[in-house]
């Protein structure tokens, strides 16, 4: 049997409504203008019967409740389909699905297929053998009660987009990835952005090979304490911008490993990671970086930071790059011209505005060698 089996919740507040069990092409458009509806409407509707309770039902994308509970809705395909992006979006009744029935093996399009089904405790991908499946772009898009994802058994083998997957799924606090194969995929901004339930995560095999984007990749995992990112291979990436923000809970990390050479942005790549004490970007050569804003903003536990191999030539966009930074105390800077950018000058006034209150060490590299600069400001 070539079936999705789904339980929905009849709330209250549902009674007499008409709720959603399937997505139409038409609400897409009409809802998010800033996306593209899913162009496989006429396939669902010529390949899906629905069973509602046991019974089939003529198809339809809504349904009339008049008592509350629960209620088992199964949608039987005759044939397999090959595009599914959008399939459920917006369900917000949908409390499980089970996918362990299935078939996948010709879909090559999941975007958005479970977008806000945001009432989704559970869902069951134990036989999800999506090989042909190139788009995942946000797939569990908040889907705010899901807490726990078991995607072990995937084999997307084509798979190039994981971007903002897991974004706003704010329960989520478990995820098994350890057989994805993320070899040709380019984007995963903001894979886990407002994933605020997520203390931990093992990236350990993921291939970032041909990654450009990484874009708040991690943004808003305020719970997140700790993250091994040995693995990775940036040496394509591009966009770092907002990669770590908001990760209150980061005490530490370890980017040794990264190559940023072709990376243009990292704006408020740690913003407000206020417990971040220690940081290693020591092999951060930044040759093509053009915006360091609000890089290190309100890292209010930070008190030293390494540039040393910073090549900030083509850099032109630092503002509030230490703001915010109450407990630095020292920064090895490169030369001295590019810290004073770095520091803002207020040029007209001949100032420095810091922005960190306790910095009285700065170390420096230019034509005269290495040398202590101590600042006596108010």
């Amino acid at each position: 049997m070539n079936a999705i089996i789904c339980e929905i919740e009849i709330l209250e507040e549902d009674l007499n409504k008409n709720i959603r069990i399937l997505n139409s092409f038409e609400e897409v458009k009409k809802k998010e203008n800033y996306i593209k509806g899913h162009q496989n409407e006429e396939e669902i509707q010529k390949k899906c019967k629905i069973k509602f309770n046991g019974k089939i039902i003529p198809f339809c994308y809504y349904k009339n409740f008049k008592n509350k509970g629960k209620y088992k809705i199964e949608f039987i395909f005759e044939k397999n389909l090959t595009n599914a992006n959008f399939l459920f979006y917006d369900c917000t009744a949908f409390v499980s699905i089970d996918l362990s029935n299935f078939k996948v093996q010709d879909i090559n399009n999941m975007n958005f297929m479970f977008y806000n089904c945001k009432s989704l405790e559970y869902i069951n991908l134990s036989n999800f053998k999506a090989n042909k499946v190139s788009d995942m772009t946000g797939i569990f898009y908040n889907c705010r009660a899901l807490k726990s994802i078991d995607l072990s058994n995937i084999r997307a083998i084509n798979l190039t987009s994981m971007s903002i997957m897991f974004c706003n799924c704010y329960s989520l606090n478990s995820i098994d990835l350890t057989n994805f194969k993320t070899q040709d995929v380019t984007d995963i901004s903001g894979m886990f952005y407002n994933c605020v339930s997520l203390c931990s995560i093992d990236l350990s095999n993921f291939n970032t090979t041909n990654v450009i984007d990484m874009n708040s990749f991690l943004g808003g995992c305020t719970s997140l304490s700790s993250v091994n990112l040995s693995s990775f291979n940036t040496q394509k990436v591009i966009n770092m911008s907002g990669m770590f923000s908001r990760c209150k809970s980061l005490k530490s990390i370890d980017l040794s490993n990264f190559n940023t050479q072709n990376v243009i942005n990292m704006n408020s790549m740690f913003y407000d990671c206020v417990s971040l004490i220690s940081i290693n970007i020591l092999n951060f050569e930044a040759t093509n970086l053009i915006d360091m804003s609000a890089m290190f903003q309100n890292c209010k536990n930070l008190t030293f930071i390494d540039l040393v191999n910073f090549n900030t030539q083509k850099v032109n966009k630092l503002t509030f790059l230490f703001k915010g930074c109450d407990s630095l105390i020292g920064i090895n800077c490169p030369n001295l011209l590019i810290f004073m950018e770095m520091l803002d000058i207020v040029k007209k006034k001949n100032l420095i505005n810091l922005e960190c209150q306790l910095l009285c060490i700065i170390m420096l590299k230019n034509q005269f060698h290495l040398m202590l600069l101590v600042l006596d400001y108010i």
